[in-house]
């Protein structure tokens, strides 16, 4: 029996602790086996040859990695009173000395050790200290409360603290401390005109979103002059004066998209969805009511066009207005916190 028999896997828990050369993702429910699973794959890289150290372990709290670490010993320790092998003996014996050693443990505590080990690299004091989230939090606070007394000072952020009372840009800060890694990427990405990069993404993706839909009007359009939509367009047929009125304004937002007449682009779109598709009367249509046509309107947009139903282009202008003084004030933040 080898270690990893030792600990009973079933047969969905062996691929995700033997797969090499690739990610692996494991989703499961609680006390499922997720940990005996993690235990097992760290022991099979140990059993392969690997060393002790080249094996990196990353949890998200002090307390997982004791545990893990924990587990892995008392795994360890079990198969060394079960087996019967010099050899293993001897290799799990080493492993099992060397166990305090190992990089398990959270981000925070790798990272630590490697600006340790390179201090002048990193240039930082090797004596430095990770503060805890509490006082993380607390010093987060300090620093909103030095940009804001900052921000009021600045004739050019007036119309970002008209906008946001103090209070109101307090909170926003306060959300941005556990991503702010991922907000300042993201700020960092605004480049000249928010509302010039805004109107440039939407029409890119508009011109995508209507080339999928082409097809199907091009159909309403050959649909609107045939024999068959006069015949019921003359016995004003619901779905006949329905179509009738739609497609003009297919037309309308197409000019608008060519124009790159946003604003009028987005109050065309909400006339483009048929609310109903189950209109039209069976006999004023020889060959039937070609509902299937705004079956497939109505399906196409809402994969493509629902996101955009209810977008408000003076609200763009103003928030396109305010994000670089946000930016500013966020900056300012990340000043007073790191310094």
């Amino acid at each position: 029996m080898t270690i990893i028999d030792q600990l009973g896997l079933n047969q969905e828990q062996l691929p995700a602790v033997r797969a090499r050369g690739k990610d692996v993702f494991v989703m499961a429910g609680a006390g499922s086996g997720k940990t005996r699973t993690l235990t097992a794959r760290y022991l099979s890289l140990l059993e392969e040859g690997l060393p002790l150290r080249g094996i990196l372990a990353i949890t998200f709290t002090e307390k997982a990695a004791r545990e893990m670490r924990s587990r892995i010993r008392q795994e360890i320790a079990q198969y060394l009173q079960r087996t019967t092998s010099p050899q293993e003996r001897s290799f799990w014996q080493e492993r099992y000395e060397q166990l305090n050693s190992a990089r398990i443990g959270t981000i925070h505590s790798f990272c630590s050790e490697l600006l340790r080990l390179h201090p002048a690299e990193a240039q930082v004091d090797p004596g430095f200290e990770v503060l805890p989230e509490a006082d993380q939090r607390r010093h987060w606070e300090n620093a909103i409360d030095e940009a804001l007394a900052w921000a009021v000072e600045q004739e050019k952020l007036v119309p970002l603290l008209e906008t946001f009372p103090p209070d109101r840009l307090r909170q926003l800060l306060r959300g941005t401390f556990q991503n702010r890694l991922d907000v300042e990427e993201a700020l960092l990405a605004i480049q000249g005109s928010p509302l010039k990069q805004w109107e440039t993404l939407c029409c890119q993706y508009l011109h995508l979103a209507f080339s999928e839909m082409s097809d199907t009007w091009e159909e309403i359009k050959d649909l609107l002059a045939s024999p068959q939509f006069s015949q019921a367009r003359a016995q004003e047929d619901k779905l006949a004066l329905y179509l009738e009125s739609l497609y003009p304004s297919w037309q309308k937002a197409q000019r608008a998209l060519e124009d790159r007449d946003l604003e009028s682009l987005l109050a065309y779109l909400p006339e483009l969805y048929p609310s109903r598709v189950k209109i039209g009367s069976r006999k004023n249509w020889p060959s039937g009511p070609p509902r299937e046509l705004l079956q497939k309107v109505k399906d196409y947009y809402e994969k493509y066009l629902s996101p955009l139903k209810k977008a408000d282009w003076g609200l763009d202008r103003t928030i396109a207005k305010i994000v670089p003084l946000f930016k500013a004030l966020f900056e300012r933040t990340l000043h007073f916190y790191t310094t």
